[in-house]
């Protein structure tokens, strides 16, 4: 039988392993032996296990949308000259003419009668605000976006060719996904607190119930209104653009395994560390047995949200390989895939 002294040791490194997944969301509870604990986050599952969907027609894709896209250069996207009548207008918004983009777009809004136009125009004036740092005005455009598919009649949507079908799909794809990232900005401004303490094992129970409790609960109900906004791109009807999908999946799986490698990082007791046997056990047990029971402990309690992450990644990369989307999203997750792999069963 284990003396007192260190099952209370044992019980003190379990304990800050749990507070520190499940501060700011409920006091730690007993793990079951049979497995791992620690609630995954509930709306994960109607993104990370979505299915490919039927790739719509692609357009001529070559511009960019912004500071805030999916990662490296090579992201296809409308230019929005596909309609003649906006091909000055793009061409001002390439030169960083902001002004003469938005008055011709404004004037095109005024006489394209069809559902693609005016779709494209105002995807285009969401991209001059946006590049222009104007993100009231940016958010408004692409808020219409959306609502034009929504306000439109069923035989204006029906009258689109399959090409136009697929642009107006693509724009409501960017629009969506980037009202999503707005989200994701005010995710990445919640930085988690240091800790300056002494190392003892009360000074850092203390932090992780005070500073680091309130940074978890504030991070991860961020993540999860983010997540639903990225989730609007799967929801796109009649069927979302699998490129943006791809993006969305990736952004999801980026903000859990950002959450998890934070609490990987957390403080443990400098005592812990030290060399060397525990003072008052017999049999003998060294310090750093306390430590490994802590990571080990930690480790099992993060399985679950990592494992969001994990399914998020492997919809970004089926969705990706099933479409035919190249995209450097694509690569980052399964690069991911290949650091973290499935636990063996």
């Amino acid at each position: 039988m284990l003396p007192r002294s260190l099952h209370r040791l044992l019980g003190t490194s379990r304990a800050l392993a749990l507070a520190s997944l499940t501060a700011g969301c409920e006091r730690p509870q007993p793990t079951p032996p049979s497995g791992g604990t620690g609630s995954a986050p509930a709306a994960s599952a109607s993104l990370v296990t979505l299915s490919p969907p039927t790739p719509p027609p692609s357009a001529s894709e070559t511009s960019s949308v912004g500071p805030m896209e999916p990662r490296g250069p090579a992201l296809d996207v409308l230019r929005g000259d596909e309609v003649p009548e906006l091909g000055e207008a793009v061409r001002d918004l390439e030169a960083n003419r902001y002004a003469a983009a938005n008055a011709k777009l404004e004037q095109a809004l005024r006489s394209l009668p069809g559902l693609e136009g005016r779709t494209l125009a105002t995807l285009l004036l969401g991209r001059a605000a946006q590049r222009s740092r104007d993100t009231a005005r940016a958010r408004s455009a692409f808020e219409r976006v959306l609502a034009l598919w929504a306000g439109a009649k069923s035989e204006e949507r029906q009258a689109l060719t399959a090409p136009a079908l697929g642009r107006v799909l693509m724009a409501r794809g960017e629009a969506a996904y980037w009202l999503a990232e707005q989200k994701r900005a005010a995710v990445e401004a919640l930085v988690p607190p240091k800790y300056h303490g002494s190392g003892k094992v009360k000074d850092i129970e203390a932090f992780v119930w005070g500073k680091f409790a309130a940074w978890s609960e504030a991070r991860r109900a961020a993540i999860e209104v983010a997540q639903a906004e990225y989730i609007k791109v799967k929801q796109l009807d009649p069927e979302p653009p699998p490129r943006w999908l791809v993006a969305a999946a990736a952004r999801v799986g980026d903000m859990w395994a950002a959450y998890v490698e934070v609490f990987r990082s957390a403080p443990m007791p400098q005592e812990w560390s030290q060399p060397g046997f525990i003072p008052g056990i017999d049999p003998p047990m060294e310090w750093r047995e306390i430590a490994v029971a802590y990571k080990a402990a930690l480790e099992e309690v993060l399985a679950p949200h990592r494992d969001v992450a994990r399914k998020a990644y492997e919809a970004c990369v089926a969705v990706a390989d099933r479409a035919g989307v190249r995209a450097p999203d694509r690569d980052a997750c399964a690069r991911w895939l290949e650091a973290h792999p499935a636990p063996a069963p």
